[in-house]
């Protein structure tokens, strides 16, 4: 969750620039590092079976890739979940609000539906990117180690 002091169109702007180098969770320290101005402030949740705060919020980049490089898989997805709870903490937060959601797409888990974490993002007043991550399997004549 991203709380940004800069107006919506030049955070927007600049966020949808470096979406696209996010395609892994160690990239995503890049995008934190290129959209995150020292006025804004960013807070890290990992969600899988459950939803859990990783970093919470600030602008210190080492605190944020401290966390990022913590964060890791598991054999579910909460997303909703997650939204919900992200929507919640940005509540309380001054400025624009902003919710990145990096995942599969997939939730399977959440005690939330898709309508109540809805709802939460429209209360928080948070504007949701969402960046779905699909990998592409190398059957699908990908595999650059077969020549």
């Amino acid at each position: 969750m991203l709380r940004a002091a800069a107006p919506v169109e030049v955070f927007g702007r600049r966020a949808q620039d470096h979406f696209g180098a996010c395609e892994t969770p160690r990239d995503e320290a890049f995008c934190a590092h290129a959209i995150l101005r020292p006025v804004d402030a960013l807070c890290l949740y990992q969600f899988s079976e459950i939803v859990e705060e990783v970093t919470p919020f600030t602008s210190d980049l080492k605190r944020i890739d401290n966390g990022i490089n913590h964060v890791r898989q598991g054999s579910a997805t909460a997303m909703y979940d997650a939204m919900y709870l992200g929507s919640r903490a940005l509540e309380t937060q001054q400025g624009r609000k902003v919710m990145v959601v990096i995942t599969d797409g997939g939730d399977t888990v959440s005690r939330v539906d898709y309508k109540e974490a809805l709802r939460a993002a429209q209360e928080a007043e948070a504007i949701v990117y969402s960046v779905i991550i699909v990998p592409i399997e190398a059957s699908a004549g990908r595999d650059s180690r077969r020549s």
